[in-house]
């Protein structure tokens, strides 16, 4: 639909990667600190602010690679005035001893 506030080929600013709802498998082969995951917005002005659970983790990048640990995540992308722009929430399964251990952690909390 035609918007007065858009101009042609300007995109919604959203997250692109990952997708809300995404599992996303840690792969037991591959050592820890060398499996990224990369957070990809749909915008590239100044100032974004990644949120992971509610912990600010960068500022000013469109793309963000992030060491992945089990456990359940809510992302959320902010502008500069921390307005939220977007937000994702997303799993990442690890092996199964850290499944357990995620269990523990928040069994305990």
């Amino acid at each position: 639909p035609y918007s007065k506030d858009k101009r042609i080929g300007q995109f919604n600013r959203r997250i692109v990667y990952p997708p809300s709802g995404t599992v996303i498998a840690l792969d037991p082969d591959i050592p820890p600190e060398l499996q990224k995951l990369f957070f990809i917005s749909q915008t590239s002005e100044e100032g974004l602010q990644w949120i992971l659970n509610g912990h600010a983790i960068n500022r000013g990048a469109n793309t963000f690679p992030w060491t992945p640990k089990a456990g359940d995540y809510t992302l959320t992308l902010s502008d500069k005035n921390n307005q939220i722009i977007d937000s994702v929430h997303f799993r990442v399964r690890g092996t199964s001893e850290d499944e357990k251990e995620v269990s523990r952690i928040e069994l305990y909390e």
